[in-house]
């Protein structure tokens, strides 16, 4: 039973350890500011992993449980706005194609020709 719960332990890490890489390595610069306290939170509760838990320390599961779903939910929000952001610049790239103005023709009351947009 000890080996089951210590693979429970290891699998959740892991996951754990995926999702904050992910977060860690595709942020974008300009996205660093956003998430920046999160981190810093996620960071300070590592540290604590580090320097006091141990397999056999009381609580350890839960504290497992809760790193795994503040890094979970932080990994998930910044993916969700990566997507967003695929989204938007695809439904632009359809506004390129066609103009949202255009000259009338041969007509000179009115530069553009508004009536139809």
């Amino acid at each position: 039973s000890e080996n089951d719960t210590f693979r429970k332990y290891v699998a959740n890490l892991d996951l754990t350890v995926q999702w904050y890489n992910k977060v860690r390595t595709t942020i974008l610069e300009v996205e660093y500011p956003l998430i920046e306290d999160q981190l810093a939170e996620i960071d300070v509760q590592l540290k604590k992993a580090e320097n006091t838990l141990n397999w056999q320390s009381d609580g350890v599961w839960a504290y497992i449980e809760q790193t795994r779903d503040h890094v979970h939910d932080l990994e998930t929000r910044v993916q969700k706005s990566k997507d967003n952001v695929e989204e938007i610049k695809k439904i632009m790239t359809t506004w390129s194609k066609t103009p949202l103005f255009e000259r009338k023709d041969e007509k000179y009351d009115c530069l553009l020709q508004v009536d139809d947009r």
